[in-house]
């Protein structure tokens, strides 16, 4: 239970946060900022999750991954993880909610 939900739940929480944090710092301190930073924090963490997901399979065993074949593994892992975007999202949304306060130049 715990290794099967809650320690990937928690990795994808964690990334969510060192993914923000990470895309914050290379974006410029505007409002236009603050969306593309989300937009392209998004995007990473959705490869990560299908990454992550990849290895889980592989970790199961080829024979899962030998199922899904090559032409559907990599859509099913793309849509595991925009469905991982339940978890990830929300914890992404407050983390560039928050960006203005550790704004050096700009004040909001």
């Amino acid at each position: 239970m715990l290794i099967g939900v809650a320690l990937p739940t928690l990795a994808l929480m964690g990334l969510a946060v060192l993914v923000g944090r990470l895309v914050e710092r290379a974006m410029p301190e505007t409002l236009f900022g603050l969306g593309l930073g989300f937009a392209i924090s998004c995007v990473i963490l959705w490869g990560l999750a299908s990454l992550g997901f990849g290895a889980a399979y592989l970790w199961r065993g080829v024979a899962v991954a030998a199922l899904l074949g090559p032409q559907a593994g990599v859509p099913h892992l793309m849509g595991l993880a925009a469905k991982s975007a339940l978890i990830w999202a929300p914890i992404l949304a407050l983390v560039t909610i928050t960006a203005p306060r550790r704004w050096k130049t700009a004040v909001w």
